[in-house]
């Protein structure tokens, strides 16, 4: 059986590097797709400058003629000289289930990535962790939540069997929507509320979190610096990320609490819309947006996408203020149940939060890593 490794270097040949998941997990009920549009975008470096000013190389493999797999390598130069790294990245590894070309990808990216004197191999990481990050370990049997990579349980055999070790974790918590706050909560919320002078804000329209995106981006790159895999994204990219998620947020369930005028905290959560990008397969028209539109109507499922605190304010029972708040709305809205989102397993302040809301862990996704 031959196999062909080959660079992604033609508009046809990027049309089948994007397409090759849809292909690869058709008739997966797990697997969520993602926008064309929104894939199309990110592999445009005219479009997307961590591309266009970082080393990267897509690779398709080919076996017996018939497609077989994809990865895309890449080195954050701004990242590894602010961690004093020398990391080559992979990610977006979907391959049908063949060790032998699994390990030609990866074997293709470490070479590359050793001539650009590169010492490890990550992955799976993209760019920062606003992109997809970790392969799935355990929670197999529910659908992947958006902005997250999907893969069966063969291709965590395949990468360790090249010789990677786990580098991180993340964990997903589920969580029942509880009918009041467990005591001390409350006990917490009435001394944050008696001894504190923070404002807490709530929004009904989308024009309100306008002028606020910006400010609530910088406290993001502020609040998250320290932590694994983190990249700070200038203003351009704050306005994108912008521009891709206004059109599906809820502002009902966008908090965020001020110190006087300065922004000190904020909790952006959304409807679970996999549902609907399921069956919009990738496409918003004609009838894709109609699909994600009812998904967010129907869903019972509430979905982080990021919490921020700064520092000085993480002992302040921030966290209460939220919960009691986002409580009532979810229950007026009829919410079953919340979706955490990827959560760093060493990121206790977090976690402990979560586990006193009754949050059970579901679902785990690694990072691996290796020496090259």
């Amino acid at each position: 059986m031959s196999l062909e490794i080959r660079e992604v270097k033609t508009r046809k040949d990027l049309k089948k590097f994007i397409h090759l998941p849809f292909h690869l997990y058709k008739n997966d009920p797990y697997w969520t797709p993602p926008l064309l549009r929104d894939e199309y975008a990110f592999y445009n470096p005219e479009r997307n400058r961590r591309l266009r000013n970082n080393p990267h190389l897509m690779l398709l493999a080919s076996k017996d003629r018939k497609l077989s797999g994809r990865i895309l390598g890449l080195i954050n130069n701004k990242a590894n000289s602010l961690k004093d790294q020398k990391y080559a990245r992979w990610t977006f590894l979907d391959c049908v289930d063949d060790e032998n070309t699994v390990h030609s990808l990866l074997e293709q990216i470490e070479r590359w990535g050793k001539e650009k004197e590169m010492i490890f191999a990550v992955g799976p990481r993209g760019f920062s962790d606003q992109e997809p990050q970790g392969a799935i370990v355990e929670g197999f049997e529910e659908r992947a939540a958006i902005g997250t990579h999907y893969n069966k349980p063969y291709m965590i055999n395949h990468i360790t069997n090249f010789g990677y070790k786990k580098d991180v974790d993340w964990i997903s918590y589920k969580m029942d929507v509880p009918e009041s706050l467990p005591e001390i909560y409350q006990s917490i919320l009435k001394e944050t509320l008696e001894k504190t002078n923070l404002t807490h804000m709530s929004f009904t329209k989308k024009s309100e979190l306008k002028p606020l995106i910006v400010p609530i981006f910088r406290l993001f790159n502020e609040t998250y610096k320290e932590l694994y895999s983190f990249a700070p994204i200038g203003e351009n990219q704050m306005k994108n990320l912008a521009k891709k998620y206004m059109p599906i947020l809820d502002p009902r369930f966008v908090q965020v609490v001020k110190d006087k005028d300065r922004i000190v905290a904020f909790a952006i959560v959304m409807p679970d819309l996999t549902a609907g990008l399921k069956k919009a397969n990738g496409h918003l028209y004609p009838f894709g947006f109609i699909h994600i539109l009812r998904a967010k109507k129907r869903t019972k499922v509430l979905q982080f996408l990021l919490v921020g605190i700064h520092k000085d304010y993480r002992s302040q029972g921030i966290f209460t203020l939220f919960a009691e708040y986002l409580k009532k709305i979810i229950h007026e809205a009829g919410m079953e149940w919340i979706d955490s989102h990827l959560e760093l397993e060493d990121n206790w302040a977090i976690r402990k939060w979560m586990e006193r809301l009754g949050g059970k862990v579901y679902r785990r996704h690694r990072a691996y890593i290796k020496a090259i």
